[in-house]
């Protein structure tokens, strides 16, 4: 684990402090990364040193490479470094920030092209006098960057950024609106900081100290086939003996770089599929599974037991608690850098506490599947509406007799349906309205009207599943990815994504037509048919989602009290949150039986927590 602070002076008038200082303070906000720092000063184009290269590593053999023309600070895993190695004709053992260097040498900027796994990097031509800050193909890796007048700044972190340049200290009033009231947070930029931008995935940002121009530029873009299709048994099945071979082989890639593993177990597909691959690859590899546990009910744990019994794998038990997330809640915020929005990041948070506790680097995890496979009930209703739309009159019967598969119901698919049909024809601001009252009755009328008053709308109806999951894979995956990055960050530890970082298995998946991503009701249909023989048959078509399953309303209802006076108490700077409404009908409002109610309560609780600790 690294991470990664680069610092440009654009105007020498503005840096008040010499250059180090400012990475060795940006750095010290990057120390849970690791503790050993790496620096390097260049002078472009300036008597002064103006541009600085910090890198903080957990391994003190870490630094900053460099050819003797290139600087690269790097941080993460290629996962084709032999590939890339034939085409440079490289025999000899490489590290992978050289062989970047080297590719870079032949190729130039066409090299980023190439490259696959989970990295984030910052790279220095100095014969150009150029900078360059890329990020991995999906996302797995966070970067982030700001330029003010005086400061251009390229982070791991957001706090980072934020501790050197002064004038980009600004808090984006409609973001933390929409964390607040909608609570979505997984399906927008959660950019809480305007001036402070989340490099997107695939691309790379290059600045000229020529021309002092900065551009971002995309080096990838993933492939899909938008089609519905019609379903052929031979082609699935073809299919899901493909699936198994690239995940098997995205698994090996990541096992033959480590002695022992942990992995979170949750005892849904996901998770069980690593832990029964991994099994199946390796008889005897060390594996070591973290499961969350909590005192209100069995949770996750009984499909997990299944799950262990079969791999006969060493088993974890996390214990989480209302408690534990009153106390640790600043802790955690501080560290994400944006507020958690329920206690599911918590728990992931607390997984990888104990995984560090136990010894371990790194922890693999199954993101990235729902989004590739279509796992969540909201796919269903697309693949629903793409089959009417297409006249697929037997398919869209053969599905809405097997919505039992689905765990879903009539009422459920008339009803997310008209909900999205509203939105689109009435626009967001009577939509949010007639869906949220009681929590628009909690936000002060300013921070309302401006709100709604803002320019624009709910994204368009996408015409087919692939589309959908296209978007989700693409625009709110990275997004669901950084928790589980900067938890395992706040540890010193990787978090493994054998699903989100598989450039093989994405590419293949969505080159093949919707229907074939859910058939007979049942979600992952291809990767239920792909873990046959693999995964317990009791977990592999289980009609329930699992993930870090908490009991969130459970947790809310116990430590009510003390969430309570601590949203009394706390500084609301923005002046979003009506406090005094709040409080003054807590015993109405809470009490009631609506559960989104106390889900918002808990937002506006970790907003407040989260908010605070930036002054």
């Amino acid at each position: 684990m690294k991470g990664i602070f680069t610092l440009i002076t654009t105007n020498q008038t503005t840096a008040h402090s010499p250059l180090k200082l400012l990475i060795d303070q940006g750095l010290s906000y990057l120390a849970h990364r690791g503790k050993h720092k790496q620096y390097q000063g260049f002078f472009v184009n300036s008597n002064n040193e103006n541009m600085g290269m910090g890198l903080s590593s957990s391994n003190v053999e870490d630094s900053i490479q460099s050819d003797g023309i290139n600087y690269i600070a790097f941080d993460g895993t290629l996962h084709n470094s032999i590939s890339i190695k034939e085409k440079l004709q490289i025999k000899n053992e490489i590290a992978d920030a050289d062989l970047i260097l080297a590719a870079y040498n032949q190729w130039g900027e066409e090299a980023f092209s190439f490259l696959e796994g989970y990295f984030s990097l910052c790279f220095f031509d100095t014969k150009r006098k150029k900078l360059y800050a890329l990020r991995d193909p999906f996302g797995v890796r966070p970067l982030f960057f700001a330029q003010s007048s005086g400061f251009i700044a390229i982070a791991s972190e957001i706090r980072a950024i934020y501790s050197v340049i002064p004038e980009i200290r600004n808090f984006n009033r409609s973001m933390i609106f929409d964390f607040l009231v909608l609570g979505n947070i997984a399906r927008h930029s959660q950019q809480f900081f305007p001036d402070i931008i989340e490099l997107k995935p695939a691309h790379f940002l290059v600045y000229s100290f020529e021309y002092n121009t900065l551009k971002i530029k995309p080096y990838y873009a993933l492939p899909y086939r938008s089609c519905v299709g019609r379903f052929e048994t031979d082609v699935a099945h073809e299919a899901v003996v493909t699936i198994k071979q690239l995940f098997f082989n995205g698994i090996e890639k990541h096992i033959k770089k480590e002695n022992t593993l942990a992995v979170g177990l949750s005892g849904g597909l996901d998770s069980s599929s690593i832990c029964c691959s991994i099994a199946a690859l390796y008889k005897d590899f060390p594996l070591t599974a973290f499961t969350i546990t909590n005192e209100c009910d069995e949770g996750e744990s009984l499909l997990a037991e299944r799950i262990i019994n079969k791999t006969n794998t060493k088993w974890v038990k996390v214990l989480c608690t209302s408690r534990q997330l009153l106390d640790e809640l600043e802790d955690i915020n501080y560290y994400h850098n944006i507020p958690i929005f329920n206690a599911s990041s918590f728990a992931q948070y607390k997984l990888m506490e104990s995984a560090h506790q136990h010894g371990f680097t790194s922890l693999m995890d199954g993101q990235g599947s729902d989004e590739m496979f279509a796992g969540y009930n909201y796919y269903f209703i697309s693949f629903i509406n793409e089959l009417s739309s297409e006249w697929m009159c037997k398919d869209w019967i053969r599905e809405s007799k097997c919505l039992s598969n689905a765990n879903l119901s009539y009422k459920y698919i008339v009803s997310e349906t008209f909900k999205n049909y509203f939105k689109q024809i009435f626009g967001k601001k009577i939509s949010t309205v007639l869906s949220r009252k009681s929590i628009l009755s909690c936000i002060q009328t300013e921070a309302r009207q401006s709100y709604f008053h803002q320019e624009g709308s709910f994204n368009s109806t996408k015409e087919t599943l692939n589309d959908y999951l296209y978007e989700s894979y693409i625009e709110h995956l990275p997004h669901i990815l950084r928790w589980g990055e900067h938890s395992a960050a706040r540890f010193g530890m990787d978090c493994l994504m054998p699903f989100a970082d598989n450039k093989a298995l994405t590419e293949y998946v969505f080159n093949i037509p919707s229907i074939y991503k859910i058939h007979s009701g049942f979600s992952k249909f291809l990767l239920r048919g792909a873990m046959k023989d693999i995964v317990p048959d009791e977990i592999r078509l289980n009609k329930q989602k699992l993930g870090f399953y908490t009991p969130d309303i459970c947790w809310i209802s116990e430590i009510a009290n003390d969430i309570k006076h601590r949203i009394k108490g706390l500084p609301d700077p923005e002046n979003i949150i009506n406090k005094d409404f709040i409080i003054k009908n807590w015993d109405t409002l809470f009490r009631s039986n609506d559960q989104e109610f106390k889900r918002f309560i808990f937002r506006c609780f970790s907003y407040l927590v989260w908010r605070n600790t930036w002054e």
